[in-house]
């Protein structure tokens, strides 16, 4: 894996994020061509995007509405 490239990352949604937020983050990161994992917690719901990338592209998801941060 070269130093531009990531395996995995994790998307922490803000926990006032509807479920309409969270269903607009998973399509963006299917069109991406990445498989998207929803966990939802009491407070939290968290999406793991699954598949390599170049993290520009999957950093630009910070600014969705609803998402909080990223965890590489």
């Amino acid at each position: 894996m070269s130093a531009v490239e990531i395996k995995d990352m994790i998307i922490v949604m803000q926990r006032n994020a509807s479920h309409q937020h969270v269903e607009s983050v998973v399509s963006h990161v299917h069109d991406m061509g990445y498989r998207a994992h929803v966990s939802a917690g009491e407070e939290t719901v968290i999406i793991g995007v699954i598949g390599h990338s170049h993290p520009d592209q999957l950093y630009s998801l910070a600014d969705l509405p609803g998402v909080d941060h990223l965890l590489p």
